[in-house]
């Protein structure tokens, strides 16, 4: 406390010192002169302040201090100390992914699980369509590279959101809203109405979609390739998402 308080050049590095010998005899304290740290330039302290705020674990060079502050939840000020302590505004973040993802049109979300996994997609038909798609794609994800960290979501249409929850994926309702994402609501207003029958329209849970139409094919035929085309995509051969039926000739298929 005395190098802390009466010398200046060290200052930072005591008061990292003392947070971590009482941070698990005086928590308070301990956040306390993480934070006087941090401010002092302390890099480490910086880092695990962007942890404590967000209620994660450190990772990383930051979990050699064997301590993560306890501090409220505060996400614009762990996106402050992330950015200082140059992890970006979020554990695990990558910039030329990210920055894809700002630059991507019309309804988006972005994921990630601790550092270790992110995932992005959009085109959507809603906000909300894409936060429930992106979260089950990120544990989808996550389960594959066998992380145990809960995905959350971090940003919907380039807007911070606190490290929300994902909401389920939506039930089928037969109708419209049923379609995921933008381009399948798009063909299904144009190309596929005025199509002839028989004629079939199919979707995955994770957005993948297809139709297809043929006077000259049978109603089953139009189905196969229906379900064929709209299975023929990263979505299903990576994760699973297999097509159902939704619309056969007009008609919403529950």
């Amino acid at each position: 406390m005395n190098v802390a308080e009466n010398d200046p050049e060290q200052a930072d590095v005591a008061y990292y010192l003392l947070a971590r010998t009482i941070a698990e005899s005086d928590p308070e304290r301990a956040a306390e002169y993480t934070i006087k740290a941090a401010n002092l330039g302390h890099g480490t302290s910086e880092c695990l302040l962007s942890f404590g705020y967000a209620h994660e674990r450190a990772t990383g060079v930051s979990s050699m201090a064997r301590f993560v502050p306890q501090l409220p939840k505060d996400f614009e000020k762990s996106r402050h100390w992330s950015n200082k302590c140059s992890n970006g505004p979020f554990a695990g973040y990558r910039e030329q992914h990210f920055k894809k993802y700002e630059a991507a049109k019309n309804h988006k979300a972005y994921a990630k699980s601790a550092n270790k996994h992110r995932t992005y997609l959009s085109q959507f038909a809603s906000p909300e369509i894409a936060a429930s798609v992106v979260g089950e794609l990120c544990k989808l994800g996550a389960q594959i590279k066998e992380i145990e960290d809960e995905c959350v979501i971090v940003s919907i249409d380039g807007e911070w959101v606190d490290y929300t929850r994902a909401p389920p994926l939506p039930e089928r309702v037969g109708g419209l809203e049923d379609l995921l994402m933008s381009n399948a609501r798009t063909n299904f207003n144009g190309k596929f109405q005025t199509a002839p029958e028989p004629k079939v329209f199919a979707q995955g849970p994770l957005g993948n979609w297809a139709s297809s139409a043929n006077p000259n094919a049978s109603l089953e035929a139009v189905t196969q390739l229906a379900i064929k085309n709209c299975q023929n995509n990263w979505r299903y051969e990576k994760y699973g998402s297999a097509c159902e039926v939704v619309n056969v000739n007009g008609e919403w298929v529950k």
